[in-house]
């Protein structure tokens, strides 16, 4: 393939784009005024206004003019693709925190369904909430770490935790 052929299918796909970006911007409902300007000329001169039958100096300044604002149009549509991009890998970010987030929840359920707060199978409170609630906040307005029964308490969740795992370890290897 020579040079001169491979600028033939360059300008190709470029009018083809123009083409398909021309029906795109007259669908809008809102444009913007470089957006009318390139369409009121396209129509009025062609694609690369060639349509032009006053003389050369004023063709090479409409076709210059035409160039600019398709030149901005695609500058405008890779804008937009990117905000694209960057809005779906945003979501995507968001949906990953979410996740970690609702993970830590579940472990934190799962450790009140430990200690027989909580019923296994059918998720609900065995205790009143409000209870539940009012002995959490006393235990940590009362700093437990300092506290010499919080190491005792400690000790005792450390050892329900392992227990647990030791038996969720036994039944996955089974």
């Amino acid at each position: 393939m020579s040079h001169i052929e491979g600028d033939n299918n360059e300008v190709a796909r470029e009018d083809a784009w123009r083409r398909s970006r021309f029906e795109y911007l007259k669908g809008l409902t809102q444009r913007t005024s470089e957006q009318y300007l390139l369409l009121t000329l396209v129509q009025a001169h062609g694609i690369r206004g060639k349509w032009l039958s006053e003389s050369k100096t004023d063709r090479a300044e409409v076709q210059t003019q035409i160039e600019r604002l398709w030149a901005l149009e695609k500058a405008n549509e890779r804008h937009v693709k990117r905000l694209g991009k960057r809005a779906k890998q945003m979501g995507k970010d968001d949906k990953a925190a979410r996740k970690a987030r609702d993970h830590e929840l579940y472990k934190a359920a799962g450790l009140l369904g430990l200690a027989g707060v909580v019923d296994k199978k059918t998720g609900k409170l065995k205790i009143d909430a409000g209870f539940l609630v009012g002995l959490l906040k006393a235990i940590i307005d009362s700093n437990p770490a300092i506290d010499e029964n919080g190491a005792k308490y400690k000790a005792i969740g450390d050892n329900l935790i392992a227990q647990s795992q030791t038996k969720k370890k036994s039944k996955d290897t089974d």
